[in-house]
C-alpha cells in the first residue's frame, strides 16, 4: 500500500507576511493574500483551522506503522499463530548462489505458467546471462515446481555479488505480471534467498507484491478494521474507507492544456490571465518578453500558473538558481519545491523567457536580451494571421523565422506583416503606401503602425523553406528579406572528383539535405583522391572546394572551411588518400554558407551498434546467433529457418529509432532472391514466406543508412 508523504502547502494565512522562499517570495518583499490555509491528506486542520496536524490510529497486524506512523503491510517475517496463522514452510529453500521465484496467482493452475527474466545495465545478477541478455519472450522458463501454498516455483541462478534483478511471472495464453525488479544486494533486502509474488487476480489489489519471507494469501487480510488496500496510484483517505487520487503525487503536466504566468519580485509574484507576464504557447515551447526595470537587488522569480498548482509549478534546481544568459537550465517541477530562479538586472531591458516543455518532465528555461518589449511573429495569410511559431532571436538586432511556403496562384499572393502577439503600435511593421511587393531575396525598409504600415505582398514560384529575416539595427525602421532557406538553394549538390569520374548526377554521390546540413555516405575506392562539390552544372554559387592559398589535403576526422567560387572568385581541388576501401560519411555544415565546413569521417551505420535478425523466427528476440555481420555499408547474417511464415524486423538490442529497420508498409512481403526497400525507423513489420526448411542468407544493403536495401537468397 502507498505511503504517503508528509508535506505542507505554500498557501499562507490571511494575514500580512513576508514571503517564503519556497513559495516563490523575495526577502525583501511583504505580500498580501487571502488564501485560507488547507491540509493535505492524511493530514486535517486543527480545532481552530491555525495549522495542519496527522491524526494517527493504531495499526492492525499484519499491518504496521511506517516511519511517519502510517499503516501499511509488513514486509517482515511472518509472526507464527498470529491471526490464526501458521505460515508453512516453501518446497525448496534457496542455496548459495541461487535465488527461487515463487509465484501465487489465487485460484489459478499455474503448470503453464513459465518465467521470463533478464540482465541490464541496471540489474545484471543473473548468473546464467551476460550483459543485456535472458530469456527470449515467448520461450519462458518452466518452473522447477508447483508449491501448494506458494505457487509455482524457479531455482536460478545469481553472481556472488548481486545488485538487482529483473523478471516476468507470465503465461502464454493471457496473463502477465507487470515488469518486476527486486534488490537482491544485502540480507536486510534478501534474507532468505526466496521471493514469494502474491497476485490477487480478483480486485488486482496486492498484483506483483513481492515479499522476502514466505506469505500466503490468507496472510493478507487484517482483521478488526483493516485498512482499505488500494491499488496505485490510488492510496487511502485519512479515515481508511475509501482510496482517493494521491493528493501527494504530481499530475501529468499536459502543456497544450496550461497557462503559465512568469511570477516573481518585478511583479509582486501575482498572475492574471491576459497579462504582460503570460507566456505564448506553441507547439510545447513557451515564449514571453517582459521589460524588466533596473534593480540593485537580485530579482527572483518562478514560472507558475495562477494558483501555484504543484504539478506546473516550475522552480530551479537546488543552488542552480542563478540564471546565466542564453544559457538553458532544467527545471524541477512541484509547489513549493526547489529554489527561486535569480536574475540581475543593471539597467532597463527586454528579456526573453523561453520555457521548453517539450519533454514535460525535464522542461527547460533559457532567458536572453532582445531588442523589442514583445514576441515577434511573421503573420499573414499563410498561417491564418495568427501567432503561430515565435522568430527567433539571432542577437545583433537580427529576428528570424523559417516557414513552409506553397506555390501561390498569379494575382494571389501571400500577404503578411511581423508583428508583437498583441499588434502593438510601435511593432506592427508592414509596406509603405504604394511599396508593398516584395521580391525573394530583395531587402524592403518597413514602416509602423495602424493603418500606415501596409499588409506585405509576396509571391512564391517555387515551394521550398522559406527564411525570413528582420534586420532591426535601426529598429525604427526595420528591413526586411525573404529567401529559399536551403543555403544553395532548390539545386542538389553532388560529390564530384576521381571516385565518380568528375561525371554530373552519378549514383551514390548526391548529398542529403537537413537543418542546414549536407551529408552523404558512401564506400570510396583505395587511393589518391581530388574532388569538389557542386551541382550537375558547376554553378559558381554552389561551387564548393578548397580555400586558394591554403592546403587542400582534407585530415579525415578533422573539420575543414571551405570556399564558394561566387564569394572568393576561384577556389582548389580538395584531397585525400585511402589506404583500403572505405565507407565515409561527408558532412557539410552550411550554417554560414559563404565559409561552408567540411568534415569527413569514417562511418558504421546505425552508431556502430549490432544489428539482429529480431522475429517469429526466433521469440523476436536478441541472441547471438541472429547477429550480422558488417563490412563497408553491407550487413549480411546465414541462418536455418523452418517452413512457414515469419514477420520480422531488422535492429539494435536496445530497439532504437536510429537502428530499427522495418517496412514501409506494415506487412510488406520479402520474395526471395528479390530486393525490398526498407525504412529507418522502422514502425512496420516485413514478412517471409519459407517453404522448405532452409539455410538463407540475409544481406542489408546501408549505404544510405535511412533508406536501407534488404534481400533475402537460399544458400
Amino acid at each position: 500500500m502507498s505511503s504517503y508523504i508528509k508535506q505542507m502547502t505554500c498557501v499562507l494565512l490571511t494575514l500580512s507576511v513576508t514571503a517564503i522562499t519556497g513559495c516563490g517570495g523575495d526577502d525583501n518583499d511583504s505580500i498580501e493574500t487571502e488564501s485560507p490555509l488547507w491540509c493535505k491528506s492524511p493530514e486535517t486542520l486543527t480545532a481552530d483551522g491555525s495549522a495542519c496536524e496527522l491524526v494517527i490510529t493504531a495499526c492492525n497486524y499484519p499491518e504496521v506503522a511506517n516511519e511517519i506512523g502510517l499503516c501499511e503491510m509488513t514486509k517482515e517475517q511472518w509472526i507464527d499463530g498470529s491471526n490464526d496463522i501458521t505460515m508453512p514452510d516453501p518446497s525448496y529453500v534457496a542455496g548459495p548462489g541461487e535465488l527461487v521465484v515463487y509465484y501465487n496467482l489465487e485460484g489459478q493452475d499455474l503448470n503453464n505458467w513459465g518465467i521470463h527474466h533478464w540482465n541490464n545495465a541496471d540489474c545484471s545478477s543473473w548468473a546464467d546471462f551476460g550483459a543485456d541478455e535472458g530469456t527470449s519472450w515467448g520461450v519462458p522458463q518452466k518452473p522447477d515446481g508447483v508449491d501448494a501454498n506458494f505457487g509455482a516455483y524457479w531455482i536460478l541462478n545469481v553472481i556472488d555479488a548481486p545488485n538487482c534483478v529483473n523478471f516476468i511471472p507470465y503465461d502464454n495464453d493471457a496473463i502477465q505480471t507487470q515488469d518486476l525488479t527486486y534488490d537482491i544486494s544485502s540480507t536486510e533486502t534478501n534474507p532468505t534467498g526466496n521471493l514469494y509474488v502474491l497476485d490477487l487476480v480478483a480486485d488486482d489489489a496486492f498484483a506483483d507484491f513481492v515479499f522476502p519471507y514466505p506469505r500466503n494469501f490468507a496472510s493478507l487480510e487484517v482483521p478488526g478494521g483493516s485498512s482499505l488496500v488500494c491499488v496505485p496510484p490510488e492510496v487511502l483517505n485519512e479515515a481508511g474507507d475509501a482510496c482517493i487520487a494521491d493528493p501527494t503525487e504530481l499530475v501529468t503536466f499536459v502543456p497544450a492544456d496550461t497557462t503559465l504566468h512568469l511570477r516573481g519580485g518585478f511583479n509582486e509574484w501575482s498572475a492574471e490571465d491576459g497579462s504582460d507576464y503570460q507566456f505564448d504557447f506553441s507547439d510545447g515551447v513557451y515564449t514571453l518578453v517582459v521589460t524588466i526595470p533596473a534593480s540593485a537587488d537580485a530579482y527572483e522569480f518562478k514560472v507558475a500558473d495562477l494558483n501555484w498548482s504543484e504539478p506546473t509549478s516550475f522552480a530551479a534546481m537546488e543552488t542552480e538558481g542563478d540564471v546565466v544568459l542564453g544559457q538553458a537550465q532544467t527545471l524541477m517541477v512541484g509547489e513549493g519545491e526547489g529554489e527561486n530562479l535569480k536574475i540581475i538586472v543593471t539597467e532597463d531591458t527586454n528579456y526573453q523567457f523561453t520555457f521548453n516543455a517539450a519533454d514535460p518532465e525535464n522542461p527547460t528555461l533559457t532567458v536572453i536580451e532582445v531588442l523589442y518589449d514583445g514576441v515577434m511573429y511573421v503573420k499573414g495569410s499563410m498561417n491564418g494571421w495568427a501567432n503561430t511559431t515565435p522568430m527567433t532571436y539571432e542577437g545583433d538586432s537580427v529576428y528570424s523565422f523559417v516557414m513552409a511556403l506553397d506555390v501561390t496562384e498569379v494575382d494571389m499572393p501571400y500577404e503578411f506583416k511581423i508583428a508583437d502577439s498583441n499588434w502593438t503600435e510601435a511593432t506592427n511593421f508592414g509596406a509603405a503606401i504604394g511599396a508593398e511587393e516584395l521580391i525573394v531575396g530583395e531587402a524592403k525598409i518597413l514602416v509602423f503602425g495602424e493603418d500606415i504600415a501596409q499588409n506585405i505582398k509576396l509571391a512564391i514560384t517555387t515551394a521550398a523553406n522559406y527564411k525570413f529575416t528582420l534586420d532591426a539595427t535601426d529598429p525604427m525602421a526595420p528591413v526586411v528579406t525573404v529567401e529559399n532557406a536551403i543555403p544553395f538553394g532548390s539545386v542538389n549538390l553532388l560529390l564530384k572528383g576521381s571516385m565518380s569520374e568528375w561525371g554530373g548526377v552519378t549514383d551514390g554521390y548526391t548529398f542529403s539535405y537537413a537543418d542546414n546540413h549536407y551529408t552523404l555516405s558512401a564506400v570510396v575506392p583505395a587511393g589518391e583522391h581530388a574532388f569538389k562539390i557542386a551541382d550537375a552544372d558547376w554553378t559558381a554559387t554552389s561551387d564548393i572546394a578548397g580555400v586558394v592559398g591554403e592546403s587542400a589535403d582534407v585530415v579525415i576526422g578533422e573539420a575543414m572551411t571551405l570556399a564558394v567560387k561566387s564569394t572568393t572568385g576561384e577556389n582548389a581541388d580538395l584531397k585525400f588518400e585511402l589506404a583500403t576501401d572505405t565507407f565515409l560519411m561527408f558532412d557539410l555544415d552550411a550554417s554560414n554558407k559563404v565559409s561552408p565546413i567540411l568534415t569527413i569521417t569514417e562511418f558504421v551505420p546505425y552508431q556502430a551498434r549490432a544489428m539482429y535478425l529480431k522475429g517469429d523466427m526466433n521469440g523476436w528476440g536478441t541472441d547471438e546467433g541472429y547477429v550480422f555481420a558488417y563490412e563497408l555499408g553491407m550487413y549480411t547474417l546465414e541462418v536455418e529457418v523452418a517452413a512457414g511464415t515469419y514477420n520480422f524486423k531488422i535492429a539494435s538490442d536496445g530497439w532504437e529509432d536510429d537502428s530499427t529497420i522495418g517496412a514501409v508498409i506494415d506487412g510488406d512481403a520479402l520474395v526471395l532472391d528479390e530486393m525490398l526497400n526498407a525504412t529507418l525507423p522502422g514502425n512496420g513489420n516485413m514478412s517471409l514466406t519459407v517453404d522448405t526448411t532452409a539455410t538463407l542468407i540475409f544481406t542489408v544493403n546501408a549505404v544510405n543508412p535511412a533508406m536501407p536495401v534488404l534481400s533475402v537468397t537460399t544458400k
